[in-house]
């Protein structure tokens, strides 16, 4: 079913929780490709822990920096009863050279500290600046 109901959404992207699931971390975001009128914003998952990482370092950046993060998701639709949603498996972010090079340095200090202890670092540094993780993420931290 899932190759029948493939997805590309491209827009602005927000963090709406982060799930801890057996020792994985999972992304709840949402992306506002249009008025939300107009059926504009999409609940995406990210399951994949490498992919929910890479997301969480950009989406820390573009906090850290006061923008928004736009980005073209790549996935598939799933549709349960009650609700709808779509599953990320590429997702690719629009960002100027110096945000990528930040958020690579943000994504290996998440990946050490997630390994390490296998819970979220309280703080990562971005552009000399020190950033709460849980502002970002609010009180669902994994």
């Amino acid at each position: 079913m899932r190759y029948g109901n493939q997805v590309i959404l491209d827009g602005q992207v927000s963090l709406r929780r982060v799930y801890g699931l057996e020792g994985a971390i999972a992304l709840e975001l949402t992306i506002t490709t249009d008025l939300a009128a107009l059926g504009g914003v999409h609940r995406v998952v990210v399951t994949q822990e490498r992919l929910a990482l890479e997301a969480l370092a950009f989406l820390l950046v573009a906090y850290a920096h006061g923008e928004g993060l736009h980005a073209t998701i790549y996935g598939w639709l799933y549709s349960g009863v009650d609700q709808a949603h779509v599953v990320a498996s590429q997702m690719a972010f629009h960002v100027t050279p110096p945000h990528r090079e930040q958020a690579v340095s943000v994504l290996r200090a998440l990946e050490t500290g997630y390994r390490a202890q296998g819970v979220l670092p309280a703080v990562v540094a971005v552009n000399g600046y020190r950033v709460r993780v849980s502002e970002v993420v609010g009180d669902a931290a994994a």
